[in-house]
């Protein structure tokens, strides 16, 4: 059908319901038909105010997303960059944990070397303890026996002192020489008795020192001074307890000690006397205790 056709056919329909609707009935369908453009028109005029209130708010969730869009690049730029951190992190722990495997291991190498040279120490303490406690009950048997042989003499001729491994026969010179310097009968026999408690210990040191008091000594054909008599006193003690009692030689030595170490107070005459002495040190255990500490075998 053509347009002209079409156009024909709807106005003779038109004239056709004017006609049969009447005049009447007809303004009441134009004037619904003007109110219905007057409303559609003034919800197209709100759809479009609605619209406009759209666009606005759809600029407005763009703002918002382009921020959004921004702040989350930001954050993962600071995830990426606190993951390098944490990579970084992770490889420093562990360099810091092989670092300190290698440390602990030199550590546990250092303590095993140092328990065993603790264990060493210990053991070579030990020892010396029992060498010790070993020559001290020694040199307490050697004072009991020095004692009971020589329970005779008075405290004015000798004296008989312990100190720790130490057994000590002070002699004093009255009782020892006569005037020419030359041992007495009695002092001989004392010795004997000493010589015969020292043979039974050859591991013993036997140190005799010679002592003087402060007074001036006056040259004698046998002496110069006081460091000299005190020498030539200790010399004739030991060298009666070698050649005469048969005592090693390897045991003893002689020293002179002049006046420098007085027992007593040298104020008096009685107090001299007890300083012109001669002391027979008999010690158990210094060599062997020595050795030990040195580590000798």
């Amino acid at each position: 059908m053509s347009s002209a056709t079409w156009l024909f056919t709807i106005a003779s329909i038109t004239f056709f319901l004017i006609s049969c609707v009447g005049a009447g009935k007809f303004r009441t369908l134009e004037t619904e038909k003007n109110q219905l453009e007057l409303d559609l028109g003034s919800k197209i005029e709100n759809l479009s105010g609605v619209n406009s209130e759209l666009e606005r708010k759809a600029e407005d969730q763009r703002d918002v997303l382009i921020t959004q869009n921004t702040l989350l690049a930001q954050l993962l730029a600071e995830k990426s960059s606190l993951e390098e951190k944490v990579a970084d992190l992770g490889r420093q722990i562990n360099a810091l944990s092989s670092e300190a495997e290698s440390v602990q291991a030199q550590l546990n190498i250092e303590l095993k070397n140092r328990n065993t040279e603790l264990a060493k120490k210990e053991a070579l303490l030990s020892r010396i303890l029992e060498s010790y406690q070993l020559n001290q009950t020694k040199a307490q048997t050697i004072i009991i026996r020095l004692r009971e042989l020589l329970t005779e003499y008075a405290d004015n001729q000798l004296e008989i002192e312990e100190d720790d491994l130490e057994a000590r026969v002070i002699i004093y010179n009255s009782f020892l020489f006569n005037s020419d310097l030359e041992l007495q009968s009695q002092a001989k026999v004392a010795l004997e008795y000493i010589a015969s408690v020292i043979k039974d210990y050859p591991e013993t040191t036997i140190q005799v020192e010679g002592h003087t008091d402060n007074s001036p000594v006056r040259p004698g054909r046998k002496f110069e001074d006081a460091m000299d008599l005190s020498a030539i006193r200790a010399a004739a003690v030991m060298r009666y307890l070698i050649r005469d009692t048969g005592i090693n030689a390897n045991q003893v030595i002689s020293s002179g000690k002049a006046g420098f170490y007085p027992r007593v107070s040298n104020e008096t005459p009685a107090g001299r006397a007890l300083n012109n002495r001669v002391e027979i040190r008999i010690r158990t255990g210094y060599r062997e205790i020595l050795q030990l500490i040195k580590g000798s075998p």
